[in-house]
């Protein structure tokens, strides 16, 4: 059913949360966007949309801050979402 994350997705957000929460002590955008992305992808992966895209949107965030998102241009891609 969607909405229910097994006992495995759940461990694993447990662990990305953590992660996140390191990741913003240690001022680490790029970790912290990292764990977002992967917190979206098994959330949406669950069919847990609202959240996936909250995740997304905290990423997207954290890379625009930290002028990570530029580095996609390095790779000639203009819209990485559109990949």
């Amino acid at each position: 059913m969607a909405g229910e994350l097994s006992a495995e997705a759940a461990r694993e957000i447990r662990q990305l949360e953590k992660s996140k929460e390191k990741s913003r002590r240690d001022g680490n955008a790029a970790e912290e966007a990292a764990a977002c992305n992967r917190m979206g992808e098994i959330l949406a992966g669950n069919g847990r949309f609202q959240e996936a895209l909250a995740q997304h949107r905290r990423e997207l965030q954290l890379l625009q801050g930290s002028g990570l998102w530029g580095l996609w241009g390095l790779w000639g891609v203009q819209d990485p979402w559109s990949l």
